[in-house]
């Protein structure tokens, strides 16, 4: 792979790049582009991003996440999975770039597949980009999709249950949503149900204080019964 990939001053009249909601979305645009392979892919782990492109940041995994939905729905880049593997390409990377593919290694990622008629959707594309009109049809009765770890913690308050909201959207998010069967999440507050529940049957380790209650309780009970031994011979002997 090049050390580097060239930045066009192009950039700064580009519509798409000043229409960004957000600074972060920007940079990571920017961050991203002198890593991305000979075809202009890279691989869209928001937890790889962290660790390849933004290692001396504070980003959490959610917000890396969020700004990738982003780019991708300002059509600066395109996000698919294959095989359960969430992938990146950039927009016209070819042209923006002068590529000596004879100097660089072939791209060992897979390319998002033939663009189908009238849709940016592929035949292999990533259920993350698949679900961006449902994630729309979901917000609308069950809160934005991806969520912030705030609305995890609130929510988890709502229905009596502590729960870390960046440890749950850092798991979710390292694994582009999906669930375990592979299938996207379509509603994240089912997800932390089910995270209470699992907790609500798991036995709960025992802390020191609870211990301590334990064995007062316990030598309450043996004294008492000692006592009323000792009564039971002390009539007997009269």
């Amino acid at each position: 792979m090049a050390q580097g990939r060239m930045l066009k001053k192009r950039i700064s009249s580009s519509r798409k790049f000043a229409d960004l909601r957000s600074d972060k979305s920007r940079l990571l645009y920017l961050m991203i582009l002198p890593h991305l392979d000979v075809e202009g892919r890279i691989e869209a782990d928001p937890m790889l991003i962290k660790g390849h492109v933004l290692p001396l940041l504070k980003w959490s995994s959610p917000t890396i996440q969020k700004c990738l939905e982003e780019l991708h729905n300002a059509e600066l880049v395109t996000l698919y999975d294959v095989d359960g593997d969430c992938f990146l390409q950039y927009e016209r990377f070819n042209d923006f770039q002068i590529i000596r593919k004879d100097r660089e290694s072939e791209s060992i990622i897979p390319p998002p597949g033939e663009l189908q008629e009238n849709s940016r959707r592929t035949p292999a594309l990533s259920k993350v980009k698949l679900s961006k009109r449902e994630s729309k049809i979901q917000s609308k009765g069950k809160g934005e999709f991806p969520p912030t770890s705030v609305m995890v913690t609130d929510y988890a308050k709502e229905i009596n249950y502590q729960l870390d909201g960046n440890k749950f959207c850092d798991y979710y998010a390292a694994r582009c949503w999906k669930l375990k069967g592979g299938m996207l999440m379509k509603d994240w507050r089912a997800a932390v149900r089910t995270w209470k529940r699992r907790d609500d049957e798991t036995p709960k380790p025992e802390t020191g204080y609870e211990r301590i209650k334990r064995i007062q309780r316990e030598t309450d009970i043996e004294n008492e019964q000692r006592r009323k031994e000792t009564e039971n011979e002390q009539r007997r002997s009269k």
